[in-house]
């Protein structure tokens, strides 16, 4: 794969991964509007990003 490609990719990726406050494991998932919650795909424990 191209160096650069990848390199896009790892941002994209890194920006969309959210670390559970419950368990702390990190997953994938879509963006949510300010205010809304995150469903840890591990635990099930609600979260917001931190700073938001």
């Amino acid at each position: 794969m191209n160096p650069h490609w990848a390199r896009i990719i790892h941002q994209t990726v890194k920006k969309a991964a959210k670390k559970c406050t419950h368990c702390g494991k990190t997953g994938t998932y879509a963006q949510k509007q300010k205010g809304e919650f995150y469903i840890c795909k591990h635990c099930g424990h609600r979260f917001k990003e931190k700073g938001e």
